[in-house]
């Protein structure tokens, strides 16, 4: 995972000193969920059906590679914690009984819950569906991180895991869905590291993945603008930075009005940017077709960077479509 954020972080490095005038802004904007609920259902209960494993808190040893199911409480109460604060469900409960049962002949999986049980918990909890976290299964192995200030790499532990949750509604005898999700964390590998610590760490996050799959969620995206040159452009960036956003849209208007060539080029990228952030994402593909009209052949760093953002901009109105459709039960609510 922090690989990743460092491969980003050079290639975004990469971008800005090609060019001097090209600046890095980020923000948040809202995803909309893999998964969209009728918008009656309105409460959600979740329950732990996951093994219960007793972990070690002694210290990782090095060189050591683990298979073990990770902390079903954490990740029940990450879920949780994550669908109550994106207020998108009318309640949101959780369920404190432990429901897996081993037996006799256990197998390696889940335990599916019973059309019986399913009812039950439904009422019990006055609940319009189960979200049932069912197996975290992480598998340990020595890594490396790389350290930026020294310029060294470091012995690290990789977690990597897999999650599986299924949703039961009461008009379905089965769940009538499977949810899963991958990946791997790094930790730095210290004397305070140990399975314990991997297991929570990786259940709280692996809670939050999940959870951002059932409901809408804010994240982080990162957009270049440009920023030098000129003073109203800098002005601008200034107004940017300050959340003034309608200062900014002002100052790359007069621009456009004003300039010719490279500048007005420029301020049309720019108020794409504008017009994306209020929301406005036909317009901000118009003005991106304006910018893309007024860059000369030669210049292909300019081109690219439209060309980059276009693609961007498609899948926001991709997204956008979708997350109005799961927005649509807040309609008429004040």
């Amino acid at each position: 995972m922090k690989r990743l954020h460092l491969f980003i972080s050079v290639a975004v490095m990469t971008i800005l000193s090609s060019c001097s005038s090209v600046q890095l802004l980020q923000f948040e904007q809202l995803k909309p969920a893999e998964i969209s609920f009728p918008n009656d259902l309105k409460n959600v209960a979740i329950v732990n059906n996951m093994p219960k494993e007793e972990l070690g808190k002694q210290s990782y040893l090095r060189h050591t590679a683990k298979e073990f199911e990770a902390d079903g409480a954490t990740f029940v109460q990450e879920v949780a914690n994550v669908l109550a604060e994106g207020n998108y469900f009318n309640k949101v409960v959780v369920c404190d009984s432990l429901l897996y049962r081993y037996d006799e002949n256990d197998a390696p999986q889940y335990h599916e819950l019973k059309p019986a049980q399913v009812r039950q918990l439904l009422g019990d909890l006055d609940a319009d569906m189960i979200v049932s976290v069912d197996r975290l299964y992480v598998r340990t192995s020595i890594g490396q991180l790389w350290d930026n200030y020294y310029g060294i790499p470091f012995d690290a532990v990789n977690a990597s895991y897999a999650a599986l949750v299924h949703l039961y509604v009461p008009t379905r005898d089965k769940a009538f869905m499977q949810v899963t999700d991958v990946d791997t964390l790094q930790f730095e590998l210290d004397l305070n590291l140990s399975d314990d610590v991997i297991a929570k760490e990786t259940s709280g996050y692996a809670g939050m993945k999940i959870a951002n799959k059932l409901i809408p969620y804010w994240h982080g995206v990162q957009r270049i603008y440009y920023d030098g040159g000129m003073a109203e452009f800098r002005d601008a960036g200034v107004a940017l930075r300050e959340n003034d956003l309608e200062e900014a849209g002002r100052l790359w208007t007069n621009l456009y009005e004003k300039k010719k060539g490279k500048n007005k080029m420029r301020a049309a990228f720019n108020l794409a940017l504008y017009c994306e952030m209020t929301d406005q994402l036909d317009k901000a593909m118009e003005w991106l077709d304006k910018a893309k009209a007024l860059v000369g052949e030669s210049n292909v760093n300019d081109r690219n960077t439209i060309t980059y953002y276009q693609a961007a901009l498609q899948r926001r109105q991709q997204e956008m479509n979708k997350l109005n459709i799961q927005m649509n039960r807040f309609k008429g609510q004040e």
